[in-house]
């Protein structure tokens, strides 16, 4: 099977932060690695399910009024979902059936910096693919595949072949 364009991971780079003097020293020094990789694939379809009933559980109002505060609310409001963001990077950064280690999630709390988390919730966004999801079902519900069809081939010709 070909590779498409939406099959390959990206690979997101984080800064590793060092543990101790001694890691920092290691890292300086080109012993230890300076940065970690992860791979973001696409999302299988659980997990894509996981992280969308993530994201809904977030109050659309508090989303739209957090692009209109002020730094207090805004903070506020990262302090009451920041579990529920770095859940959905947990779940996609892993991509399997189990959820996500608790060790991971502590490294996404106190590794990634905003910016790297922001990054890779996008990317996650874009990888879970939900206007394709939800075209499905807008096409499937309008689909009556147990009864058979009504339609004859030849009421669809002029539909099929428009402009004779």
């Amino acid at each position: 099977m070909a590779d498409s364009i939406t099959d390959k991971p990206d690979i997101i780079s984080v800064n590793v932060k060092p543990k101790n003097w001694l890691h920092k020293k290691l890292i300086r020094f080109g012993v230890a690695p300076s940065q970690k990789q992860y791979e973001l694939r696409r999302l299988l379809v659980g997990n894509a399910y996981r992280i969308s009933k993530a994201v809904l559980s977030i109050p659309d109002e508090a989303i739209q009024q957090g692009l209109r505060m002020g730094l207090k609310e805004a903070h506020t409001l990262l302090v009451d979902h920041l579990d529920k963001l770095i859940y959905i990077v947990g779940v996609a950064l892993t991509n399997t059936r189990q959820e996500p280690s608790k060790t991971l999630l502590e490294k996404i709390r106190w590794e990634f910096n905003d910016e790297e988390l922001l990054t890779i919730a996008i990317l996650v966004l874009k990888k879970s693919q939900t206007q394709s999801f939800s075209h499905t079902i807008i096409l499937m519900r309008g689909l009556d595949i147990v009864s058979p069809s009504k339609v004859s081939p030849m009421d669809q010709g002029e539909i099929i072949a428009p402009g004779r």
